[in-house]
């Protein structure tokens, strides 16, 4: 993710401004732009194995994972654009950040495509559909308000859980690659994975 973060890693502001939160059809998930502040809640998250295993697609040393881990928090302090934390409302009340979405904005000829990811913290908040309720969000703010025409993301071929998510919010494989983290000489294989604006359109 991060190597393909890098490489379409042209930034856009919104031509217009964007009313935050961005709320989920249902009104449980709300995204907003990443706060300086919880980065101590990402932190806390990548203190987890697991959790470093799915954000970066990387099942490796627990060494490894810590650099890779610096870098990934480096690079989130630095990105000002395309941050958004995932929150939950429930009673009217919002909740402290569960994961957070990023995606970066590319033109390629005339058509203006995007880059996507998204990492859920607490292992309690996986497996409710919430990474899937946030993801779709994202998508359709990305199609109805930043008129992208095609969306690509990359995810590791021993995540079959987020995989299931994104064929759900209709996205097809498309070819396989081999990631190398740069700090690291590590290596894993990825899945990489699109959907077009008419596919979105259809659903």
């Amino acid at each position: 993710m991060q190597y393909l973060f890098r490489r379409w890693g042209k930034k856009f502001l919104s031509r217009t401004a964007s009313h935050y939160p961005i709320r989920s059809a249902s009104g449980r998930v709300l995204l907003s732009p990443l706060q300086k502040d919880e980065i101590r809640f990402i932190e806390s998250w990548f203190q987890d194995r697991r959790t470093c295993e799915l954000a970066f697609g990387v099942k490796a040393p627990w060494d490894v994972l810590e650099t890779i881990r610096e870098e990934y928090i480096e690079e989130l302090q630095k990105d000002k654009v395309g941050v958004l934390s995932v929150y939950l409302e429930k009673d009217n009340k919002i909740s402290s950040p569960v994961g957070f979405v990023r995606y970066k904005l590319f033109e390629k000829g005339r058509r203006r495509q995007a880059r996507v990811g998204i990492i859920l913290g607490p292992p309690e908040h996986r497996g409710q559909g919430i990474g899937r309720e946030a993801f779709q969000t994202l998508l359709d703010y990305l199609f109805e308000q930043r008129d992208v025409k095609q969306i690509e993301l990359d995810t590791a071929t021993f995540n079959l859980a987020a995989q299931a998510c994104f064929r759900a919010c209709g996205f097809e494989p498309i070819r396989e690659m081999e990631f190398t983290s740069i700090n690291t000489q590590w290596t894993e294989k990825r899945l990489v994975m699109r959907l077009s604006r008419q596919q979105w359109e259809r659903r």
